[in-house]
């Protein structure tokens, strides 16, 4: 019950904070609607700027395959096909992946002489965008020949003037000789000046966001790693992190252009497609040693490891279109496996193993996000939120997986160390902290105290064992109530007990003996009865030539022995 408490707790805290993130970045969002255009021509004239302040131009424009701007003239008979989308869904003109498109959209009921601002997602792969024969945007270099065309994705913005009719005519012409796929990918965004702005401003501070909390996490995570090397789920989990971080960077709005503008178009498209292959088979891994998953588990993690060499392979080595071409087995391999984690995390849940309600609603949360993202739209995506909501879920899953198994070895070390019925250090205690202790710099005035019980085996016997183990529960908690923190106590075997103290002189471990000698002829109570023993004390005191614990403590039981035969009660150091 408090395991099922604990987890609707951070579930709650974790929406609270996504609810808190998700209106930080729509706050200021504009708000964005379709405009659809026919035979190549779109009007504004009853449109309401002020309620939908970014239009997406989308619909029939007019479309001029394995043609360039210059080459269109007014006896060549433009097709009229969908914005946005792939040359491959063409139907009703031959066009392959590879080559060069243009495409002009007539957008009448502006307002005149005014400025528009425009924005840009990228395109496949190269293009320029006319605005009244005014080149106004353009990525990479567009040409029908594949040697002097230079392909390039970067989300841009610019602007516009509209003529003194409130007209544009808007002329797109794509170049794509590279990717496995070409087209008008993306629809083209206008809308005022400052919405526009306002609105890349948003997308890329939201990306920037997402990279810097996951990157964050991953590097965390990693840590954690470093930390205990013996569990691998925080490994994985860390991987996984750093490939959702990199990808954000180069997805989206492309951030890693703006920052490393120098880097070559088809590094980028390499590392894109790796995060892409890499995510399955890490998060495979993460989710096989996460819950422990051990049907076929030696298989699937076989099979994850092929799958990240044979994804280095196909990106590092091969041609782009070899690559690429690997995205559509990549994804129904996604579906399949992400079919079967899905029930293991159900299976996990209904056997309430921790962390599955967890990993349930970060699962749940990518769900909810891909169907806005593929149904509903808004003025900001869902689905960078859901993917930072799922990083977050098993980011809580791994600490409490991590905690658990630092909890669980400090009881098992503290079981090694410790005797089970006193509670003070063990045999095997001594054995450990003797290169600390009788370290060369630090053997000067220590004393090895041997402490032997008088009359408690008559006790033990006749009484019987429950009262031998309150006497010797008792005599834990009065030394521990007489020695200082940094004296070391130890049981040492039956009614046997080890001190180690540092004291200046033999006077004042005479002091400390003889209070522990006052402190143990104190009767011990219990139920009404008094039972009374005493102690009697060997010492033996480490020099620079003696700080062997083995012989500091037979010596000290030596002198102990002499102590016990002159009577009990009392001490002897050994000289």
């Amino acid at each position: 019950m408090k395991k099922q408490r604990s987890s609707l707790v951070l579930i709650i805290l974790i929406m609270a904070f996504m609810l808190f993130t998700y209106i930080l970045f729509i706050s200021e969002s504009k708000n964005t609607a379709d405009n659809f255009a026919t035979k190549g021509n779109v009007s504004f004239k009853n449109w309401n700027w002020n309620k939908d302040q970014i239009v997406a131009l989308k619909g029939k424009w007019s479309c001029y395959p394995n043609l360039l701007k210059n080459d269109i003239n007014e006896n060549v008979v433009p097709n009229f096909e969908k914005v946005y989308g792939s040359w491959e869904d063409y139907t009703d003109i031959d066009l392959s992946p590879y080559g060069v498109c243009t495409y002009k959209l007539k957008v009448h009921g502006l307002k005149p002489l005014e400025i528009y601002g425009v924005e840009l997602p990228d395109q496949a792969v190269a293009y320029n965008l006319f605005a009244n024969n005014k080149k106004i945007a353009s990525n990479g270099v567009v040409s029908k020949e594949p040697k002097t065309y230079i392909p390039q994705w970067n989300p841009t913005t610019s602007v516009f003037q509209t003529d003194e009719n409130g007209e544009v005519e808007l002329v797109m012409e794509i170049a794509n000789f590279d990717y496995y796929t070409g087209g008008f990918w993306n629809s083209i965004k206008i809308g005022k000046v400052k919405d526009i702005l306002s609105y890349s401003n948003k997308n890329k501070a939201k990306d920037m966001f997402i990279f810097s909390t996951v990157l964050t996490i991953a590097l965390f995570s990693l840590g954690l790693f470093l930390i205990y090397r013996k569990d691998k789920t925080t490994l994985y989990f860390s991987i996984l992190c750093f490939v959702i971080s990199l990808r954000t960077l180069l997805v989206g709005q492309r951030l890693i252009s703006d920052m490393l503008s120098q880097l070559n178009w088809h590094i980028l498209v390499r590392a894109e497609f790796l995060t892409t292959y890499m995510i399955l088979p890490v998060w495979g891994l993460f989710i096989v040693h996460l819950f422990e998953i051990k049907k076929y588990s030696k298989y699937i993690k076989r099979f994850f490891y092929s799958y990240i060499v044979f994804s280095l392979f196909i990106t590092l080595i091969t041609p782009n279109k070899v690559y690429s071409s690997f995205i559509e087995p990549n994804k129904w391999l996604s579906i399949l496996f992400a079919l079967y984690f899905l029930f293991c995390i159900i299976r996990a849940n209904l056997n309430r193993q921790k962390g599955s309600e967890l990993m349930l609603f970060g699962v749940f949360g990518i769900i909810v996000s891909l169907c806005q993202e593929i149904f509903i739209r808004g003025p900001v995506s869902w689905l960078p939120f859901g993917v930072l909501n799922f990083v977050i879920c098993c980011l809580l899953i791994t600490l409490q997986q991590f905690l658990t198994i630092i909890r669980k070895n400090d009881i098992l070390e503290a079981k090694v160390i410790l005797d089970p019925l006193t509670g003070l250090y063990n045999r095997a205690y001594l054995a450990k902290m003797e290169d600390d202790f009788f370290s060369k710099n630090k053997n000067e005035n220590k004393y090895v105290m041997f402490l032997d019980l008088d009359r408690f085996k008559y006790i033990n016997d006749t009484f019987g064992h429950k009262i031998g183990d309150f006497i010797l529960q008792e005599m834990g908690e009065r030394l521990r109530k007489i020695l200082r923190s940094t004296d070391i106590i130890c049981r040492y075997g039956g009614d046997e007990f080890i001190v180690i103290v540092t004291a200046e002189n033999n006077n004042e471990i005479a002091k400390i003996t003889h209070r522990i000698i006052d402190e143990v002829k104190k009767p011990f109570v219990k139920n009404e009865n008094v039972y009374n023993i005493g102690v009697s004390i060997g010492i033996a005191k480490s020099t620079e030539k003696l700080n062997n614990i083995e012989t500091l403590i037979k010596r000290s039981d030596k002198a102990m022995y002499k102590a016990k035969k002159n009577g009990g009660d009392q001490y002897y150091l050994w000289e």
